[in-house]
Order: C-alpha cells, then structure tokens, then sequence
C-alpha cells in the first residue's frame, strides 16, 4: 500500500481515484502519521453496491 501526503493526495486527487479504480490502494497521512485509506471497493472481481433505499430507509 502506497503512503501519500494529504497536501499531495489534494493536489492530484483526480490521478488518485484513477489509481485507486485500476486496483491500487493508498494510505493518505498527515505530517508522516497515518490519517485514512484510500482503497477499491471490491470483493474478487465484483464492485460493492450500495444498499437499495429501502434498507437504508430501515437504519432511520
């Protein structure tokens, strides 16, 4: 997993999300310490849905 500045990740944000759909995963940090990830939302070759409106109507 790749580590990135947030200053930097700001400034190639767009570049990053293309990485990120192409499979590649980043750690995003803040003066060295780790902030957040960064990472595809997949399971095998499938791409995580969102839950349809009547489950999420139920977590109100």
């Amino acid at each position: 997993m790749h580590h990135i500045e947030i200053d930097e990740a700001e400034s190639i944000w767009f570049d990053l999300l293309a990485r990120v759909e192409a499979g590649e995963a980043f750690v995003l940090t803040r003066n060295g310490a780790p902030l957040a990830s960064l990472t595809p939302l997949t399971i095998g070759a499938e791409v995580l849905e969102p839950p349809p409106d009547q489950e999420l109507d139920a977590w109100e």
